[in-house]
């Protein structure tokens, strides 16, 4: 069961569908029959009602994702990221290329889904930067096939037979 901090699976459609709406059109009204929630939902302005925040993926140099979030605007957390100006993930993984975003207008949701993003297979991040939505909802099913978007053997030491380190 989810804890109460993250977003229903019905708000993270909403979202999802919200998303793909503003790639094709600029203005988006779901209604309550798609969205499940008892009046027309419409996008807010930045900085109107509540503290906006953002959800981010960075692609690191060495091909790794990064997920964050940040109320201060993109453009300055990634200069953040690129200078080092935090010790720890990125900081190692320099340049970083922000490859997705989600603007959110409580804090508090972009937080859990953070979270939840975090939680994710790399195949699953790839699929939601990518946008391809078909693919995010088969790898959410239990024991989907995930397959690595990358090669991960140049980055691990070569074993003999034995399992020891050659």
């Amino acid at each position: 069961m989810l804890s109460a901090a993250y977003p229903s699976t019905r708000a993270l459609r909403t979202l999802l569908r919200m998303r793909m709406a503003e790639m094709h059109d600029d203005t988006l009204i779901l209604s309550s029959r798609d969205s499940g929630v008892s009046k027309d939902i419409v996008p807010e302005p930045m900085g109107t009602r509540f503290m906006s925040a953002h959800v981010y993926i960075v692609k690191c140099a060495d091909g790794s994702f990064y997920t964050g979030t940040t109320r201060a605007g993109l453009e300055q957390r990634m200069a953040e990221h690129n200078a080092g100006k935090f010790d720890g993930y990125t900081s190692s993984r320099r340049p970083v290329e922000l490859v997705f975003t989600e603007e959110f207008s409580q804090v508090s949701d972009a937080i859990a889904m953070e979270r939840r993003i975090k939680g994710w297979s790399r195949a699953k991040k790839q699929a939601l930067i990518d946008g391809d939505f078909d693919r995010l909802k088969a790898l959410s099913k239990p024991g989907a096939k995930r397959q690595a978007s990358f090669d991960t053997r140049a980055s691990h030491a070569a074993q003999d037979e034995d399992g020891g380190n050659a």
